[in-house]
């Protein structure tokens, strides 16, 4: 082999070895996922919870239509069932604290965009909450990915959760 060939064969080689590995990366749906999030953004779960200075947490989860039905209606249909269960004591969150914490049950109620459910716990000012999880993936098999925001008085935390991913997604923007 000539060395031109030579030199052509190693050239071709390691762009089709390098183009292989960015092509792995860009389909790589965890690792890059903050470019696929704004366009689905308006089609996923979201999850708002607050924890004040009182001790007081306030929660909404809202599960849009979009996600749930090709239709408003049918969409509507399944988010009821969703309402149901919520009604009945599923959770939206577990708290880990080191007093219990006075919780209502789950207020699911529709709006011009979906499902939208409340809740709200009071821990008291002295109970120190420690961990709040959020446990929606395993008791709605409906999600396939939530946008969480967590709002405490040392922190403020916004992320994903997704069913493709064994870890919280930070980065949600380009």
């Amino acid at each position: 082999m000539t060395d031109r060939r030579l030199f052509l064969a190693i050239a071709l080689t390691t762009t089709f070895a390098l183009s292989g590995c960015i092509d792995d990366e860009a389909m790589d749906y965890c690792k890059n996922h903050y470019r696929f999030h704004p366009q689905h953004r308006g089609d996923i779960a979201t999850l708002t919870v607050n924890l004040d200075e009182t001790g007081t947490l306030t929660s909404e989860l809202v599960l849009p239509y979009a996600h749930f039905g090709a239709t408003q209606t049918s969409a509507r249909r399944e988010l009821s069932r969703i309402a149901n269960r919520m009604s009945n004591g599923q959770k939206l969150y577990t708290l880990q604290s080191a007093e219990p914490c006075s919780e209502s049950a789950p207020s699911p109620g529709f709006n011009s965009t979906g499902l939208r459910v409340t809740a709200t716990a009071d821990c008291g000012e002295n109970n120190k909450v420690e961990q709040v999880d959020v446990p929606l993936l395993d008791t709605l098999p409906e999600l396939d990915e939530i946008e969480v925001e967590m709002t405490t008085p040392a922190t403020k935390k916004h992320f994903a959760i997704s069913r493709q991913c064994d870890h919280p997604l930070f980065r949600l923007n380009h």
